[in-house]
């Protein structure tokens, strides 16, 4: 019932504000038995997870930001530092910008 880590497609969880981790798709059995079986809805990565979804999207940045600058702000945090390494959580950021409707609100909004 695992994903292969070969298959593993970020697009299948989705973020809350509040740090908790899903499937995108209710009926993605795999991707809920991985969720369960690895315990990624601890405290302690919850916490983490919350913590860097407040920091970096406020709500008081939210509601100011424009399209391009909500895209630039997801590209940006995906890109390595000098040592070419990741930002930590980094696919939490994409997978919640791209999965909240954040990106369909502003195109909905402006259509």
């Amino acid at each position: 019932m695992c994903i292969p880590p070969t298959e593993v497609d970020e697009g299948r969880f989705k973020y809350t504000l509040e740090g908790e981790i899903s499937p995108k798709d209710k009926s993605d059995r795999a991707a809920a038995y991985m969720i369960e079986i690895l315990k990624l809805n601890a405290d302690l990565l919850i916490g983490k997870r919350k913590g860097l979804l407040t920091r970096v999207l406020p709500p008081e940045l939210l509601d100011s930001l424009s399209l391009d600058e909500l895209k630039k702000l997801r590209d940006a945090y995906q890109e390595r530092d000098e040592n070419n390494r990741c930002q930590e959580f980094r696919q939490v950021l994409t997978c919640y910008i791209d999965n909240s409707g954040m990106i369909q609100r502003y195109v909905l909004h402006v259509v």
